[in-house]
């Protein structure tokens, strides 16, 4: 999904997320922004990955399902 609401334990609001500009590094997805939003749709908050490494001391299986 791209756009996503959830609540997290023990609060009582809900929050609105949207995932924007997915990008992909070997295999690996991410979002290159997070928008953060309110019930009118109002933006309050935004999360931006600007550059992607890969940690090499992590071996991939650790990100695969078990």
């Amino acid at each position: 999904p791209v756009r996503i609401a959830y609540r997290e334990e023990g609060r009582d609001n809900i929050n609105l997320t949207r995932w924007e500009d997915l990008q992909e590094v070997e295999g690996y997805f991410f979002a290159g922004r997070r928008v953060h939003f309110d019930e009118e749709g109002r933006i309050t908050k935004v999360l931006a990955t600007s550059d992607f490494d890969l940690n090499p001391g992590v071996e991939p299986s650790v990100f695969t399902e078990p």
